[in-house]
């Protein structure tokens, strides 16, 4: 076997060893159940903003900071109406954060 050859099945297999190994550990999402936040004001935006304040601030007392982010959340929706002269929001979402599955430690 001449040594290009040789090098180049060596280099291979080493792909092949390194491809298998980033696949042993995947991103999971890890999700938690509905969290709400509620905003009333007489301004539509400011009320959304409160909302969505609300849910972050709710989901981080009930779940911790990594689970915060309301771009991360899953069946998110967010919905205004007004009563009288102020507007009521609602934010909702189930808080998701990115894990990993597989093995911690892949060194062998």
């Amino acid at each position: 076997m001449n040594i290009t050859r040789s090098l180049a099945m060596g280099a291979s297999a080493a792909l092949v060893a390194l491809a298998l190994t980033a696949s042993a550990v995947q991103a999971k999402q890890i999700c938690k159940p509905m969290v709400w936040g509620y905003g009333k004001t007489v301004n539509k935006s400011i009320s959304k903003h409160k909302a969505m304040v609300a849910w972050k601030v709710n989901t981080k007392n009930q779940h911790g900071l990594a689970y915060a982010k309301y771009v991360k959340a899953k069946a998110k929706s967010g919905k205004c109406r007004k009563e009288g002269n102020k507007w009521h929001c609602v934010r909702k979402g189930k808080p998701c954060k990115s894990g990993a599955i597989g093995p911690t430690d892949i060194s062998g």
